[in-house]
């Protein structure tokens, strides 16, 4: 997926938090809401020979796809960067991987709905096949009194 260069940007948060993402609108008048997508966890460890290793991860949980959107107060920010180059595909990288982990998600789920649904009209149609049938045997209905007792 191509991601445009000016909407591409990373941002300290006051949490702690270190996130790339891809900012859509930037606050409006009076306003401090931010409109983001694509939001990445930026996070960081040293491996066994001293060497910073980086990695992301989503920012929102199952918030994975291009449509879902993420509005951020600007009050919670402290601090704004454009994201070196390399950095960038690394992002792509990870995002391609979140829609991709994702959509089997979905998939999955789709497929599990449909198996429960089919077992469902299986089970409702076992049940209502009885229910059709007419009695076979007389002996177990009970006549209505055809005199009436007043007392």
């Amino acid at each position: 997926m191509m991601y445009n260069d000016k909407n591409f940007w990373q941002f300290k948060l006051n949490s702690g938090d270190e996130i790339i993402c891809e900012v859509m609108e930037w606050p409006m008048g009076d306003s401090k809401d931010m409109i983001i997508r694509n939001a990445m966890s930026l996070s960081f460890q040293w491996d066994d020979t001293g060497d910073q290793i980086y990695g992301l991860k989503p920012w929102f949980t199952m918030i994975e796809n291009h449509e879902e959107y993420i509005v951020i107060n600007t009050n919670h920010i402290l601090g704004t960067s454009k994201p070196n180059g390399s950095f960038k595909k690394e992002y792509v990288d990870a995002v391609d991987e979140m829609h991709s982990l994702a959509k089997r998600r979905r998939l999955t789920l789709q497929r599990k709905t449909e198996a429960d649904e089919q077992s469902f009209m299986q089970a409702l149609e076992k049940l209502t096949q009885g229910l059709s049938e007419p009695d076979s045997d007389k002996n177990n209905v009970i006549e209505f009194p055809t005199k009436p007792n007043i007392h």
